[in-house]
């Protein structure tokens, strides 16, 4: 836009978002992890399996949990961890 500089709270400096502590950051990674570990146990073992969409976001919060609690959790583990949850929501 034309002009755009000289109305007041319309510049690039209103846009750009505050950087992330080195925590939050190391979190966001962990939690990405977590995410990939989980989306790998669940097409392993529940490929084909239908459940409502609204119902993925409650096996990544499941997973999530059995991560948090056993961080040393083996993929299998995870995998028949995933596959029980997995059971008690499918249609």
């Amino acid at each position: 836009m034309i002009g755009s500089f000289l109305m007041p709270g319309h510049n690039n400096y209103n846009n750009v978002k505050p950087r992330l502590s080195r925590e939050d950051r190391k979190e966001r990674t962990l939690k990405k992890n977590r995410d990939v570990r989980i989306e790998r146990a669940y097409y392993q073992n529940c490929s084909g399996v239908q459940i409502d969409i609204l119902d993925i976001s409650k096996v990544f919060d499941h997973g999530h949990e059995v991560i948090l609690a056993n961080p040393a959790i083996t993929e299998p583990e995870l995998g028949k961890a995933v596959k029980d949850f997995v059971a008690t929501i499918a249609k």
